[in-house]
């Protein structure tokens, strides 16, 4: 099977309310700052909001 990663969707939430307040953040760009390889978890979306 290919290497297909699934959409994280606390990290697509976090983009989307950045987005709101015109601030630009990419979901795939968070979790490689965040140096995750799984999805996040409550505090990896706690950090990402504060970064």
């Amino acid at each position: 099977m290919d290497d297909v990663r699934r959409p994280d969707s606390g990290l697509a939430a976090i983009a989307a309310i950045a987005g709101y307040f015109r601030i630009a953040a990419n979901p795939d760009v968070l979790a490689r700052d965040l140096a995750l390889s799984k999805l996040a978890g409550r505090s990896h979306l706690l950090r990402s909001g504060l970064s």
